[in-house]
């Protein structure tokens, strides 16, 4: 019997186990667990608007839920697993995290509280000794205690607007505010650099600024002090004779003097100097800052063709503050000296080409010669030329008339330009810079005029000269000894006869000329006893030649 009633017990059993088992059937692997986040604020408010992020053990992000109207919601339908999650709020402003476990079918809700996000502010100050405060900003300044740094100089702060001082002795006292959260602030790792200005920054900061007010039309130069007006519109004015801006590192410091309210000088050192077409340039400008006006040339002027435009980079010192800057300049073309004036007057009255006129050489000048007087390019100046020869007969300095001499001739023509006496007493002033000096300029031309070949009118003769001063005697001379006679010749042929006769009567008149001579000589010479002897002895020698003769002529007949 209890047999049978333990058999019916099993039996029994065993059917309640199937009915169970046909009763609840275990969830299947695949159903999603449905995860619910509700998220709360620093301030304990709950909110719908922070960002939130789900992640699977592998880093994917997983999708939310929406709600009826497709905005999403911080539901989630998640496969059994582990997961992570993030919220955030403003910016980062504040923060939560956290990681969860869910089965498959499972239902969660899963809270999560933000808390502030803290930031870590560093201040980097010039000069480094300077002092920092730091408060939460109200809204008309700073309100509650400082907040102060930690040991390594960061400040902690969390969202919101802060605002710093930071001050040193002998500088601009300099207060901003910020947010935690700017993006600038981020972006420099949180370090917040402030320099402040000492009275010299401010002064530098003043003069880049009256640079650049005057780049857009750019500083004008000037050459020499005074001003020089086109006398078309009847404005004149007398240039002095100082020279202006002879560098541009002087120029734009008197120019920043004028501009720029300071008690401590500027100084200015040229770094760079570029021509219109920002390429470097020092043929105008060189690198120390000498101005060569003369360098500037038509094709370098500017639209306004004022002067050329370059640009100048400068660096500008203040006690022992700096601060680069540039600027723009316009140097005009040189304007000529008084001096200088009167020299290209001058050279350009002398050309050789203007001169020559019809002629074709400077040494064969024919034709008149061309000399101006006066030319429409000085004029305007009160400048005139004058001329001078020095063969007026020949070359006419006032016509320039050629009159050929018998020989070829050589001229020195000489032109003088000066100012005009009305120029210089009437008008009182002279457009032109500079020293008058001695109101001149010489320039000087040589050309040849061929004479005409005639020849020259015969010289009066000479006057007598005065007779000489008699001279001493000479003292007597031995006698000399009597020669051998000559051994008779033999008789010549009558052919020679002719020659003897021609021979004999050269010598007879040889002994006549010289007895002429003598007779003169005696007659001019003062009368002494020596000179008497003398001429007796010469008349004594010149009778024997002729006696010798006759006698050899008879013994040859």
């Amino acid at each position: 019997m209890k047999k049978h009633i333990t058999r019916s017990l099993c039996c029994l059993l065993a059917l309640l186990l199937c009915l169970g088992s046909a009763i609840y059937t275990p969830a299947a692997q695949d159903d999603p667990a449905q995860v619910s986040f509700t998220v709360t604020l620093a301030t304990g408010k709950a909110t719908d608007y922070a960002t939130l992020k789900v992640l699977d053990k592998d880093g994917k992000a997983m999708p939310c839920q929406e709600d009826e109207y497709g905005y999403d919601t911080y539901d989630y339908l998640l496969p059994a697993g582990d997961y992570t999650y993030t919220a955030t709020y403003q910016s980062g402003s504040q923060t939560a995290s956290g990681s969860f476990t869910v089965t498959a079918g499972e239902t969660r809700q899963i809270p999560v509280q933000l808390t502030y996000t803290q930031y870590k502010v560093r201040f980097n100050t010039t000069p480094q000794n300077a002092t920092v405060a730091l408060y939460k900003n109200g809204y008309s300044g700073a309100y509650g205690d400082p907040i102060l740094p930690d040991e390594q100089g960061y400040y902690t702060i969390i969202f919101g607007q802060y605002r710093y001082t930071v001050s040193a002795e002998g500088y601009t006292t300099v207060s901003k505010t910020f947010n935690a959260t700017d993006t600038a602030l981020k972006n420099n790792n949180y370090v917040i650099a402030v320099k402040l200005e000492s009275p010299a920054d401010k002064i530098l900061t003043n003069a880049d600024n009256a640079l650049f007010s005057v780049s857009g039309d750019g500083l004008l130069l000037t050459e020499y002090t005074g001003v020089h007006s086109d006398p078309d519109f009847g404005h004149y004015a007398d240039i002095d004779s100082d020279y202006q801006d002879v560098n541009v590192q002087s120029a734009i410091e008197a120019y920043l003097a004028k501009k720029v309210r300071s008690d401590y000088p500027i100084t200015v050192t040229v770094d760079k100097v570029e021509n219109d077409e920002w390429d470097e340039d020092y043929t105008v400008i060189d690198k120390n800052g000498k101005i060569h006006y003369d360098a500037v040339t038509e094709d370098m002027l500017n639209f306004d063709e004022t002067g050329a435009e370059l640009t100048v980079s400068v660096t500008l010192t203040c006690l022992q503050s700096t601060k680069e800057s540039e600027v723009t300049v316009l140097v005009p073309m040189h304007t000529y000296s008084r001096q200088e004036r009167l020299d290209a007057a001058a050279k350009k009255a002398a050309d050789l080409q203007t001169l020559l006129g019809d002629n074709t050489a400077a040494d064969r000048v024919t034709a008149p010669v061309n000399l101006p007087t006066g030319d429409d390019d000085f004029s305007y100046y009160g400048i005139v030329t004058g001329w001078t020869s020095d063969h007026p007969e020949v070359i006419d300095p006032a016509t320039g008339a050629v009159t050929p001499a018998k020989a070829d001739t050589t001229v020195t023509l000489t032109v003088k330009a000066f100012y005009t006496a009305a120029q210089l007493e009437e008008a009182g002033f002279l457009f032109d810079p500079g020293p008058l000096g001695d109101n001149q300029s010489l320039q000087t031309v040589t050309l040849t005029v061929p004479g005409t070949g005639e020849p020259e009118p015969p010289t009066d003769p000479e006057g007598p000269t005065d007779p000489q001063p008699p001279t001493d005697p000479e003292g007597p001379t031995d006698p000399v000894q009597p020669t051998d006679p000559a051994a008779p010749t033999d008789p010549v042929n009558p052919t020679q006869s002719t020659t003897t006769e021609e021979t004999t009567t050269k010598q007879a008149e040889t002994t006549t000329k010289s007895a002429k001579a003598a007779k003169k000589s005696t007659a001019k010479s003062p009368s002494t006893g020596h000179t008497g002897a003398a001429a007796g002895a010469v008349l004594c020698g010149a009778a024997l030649l002729v006696l010798t003769a006759a006698k050899r002529k008879h013994t040859e007949e």
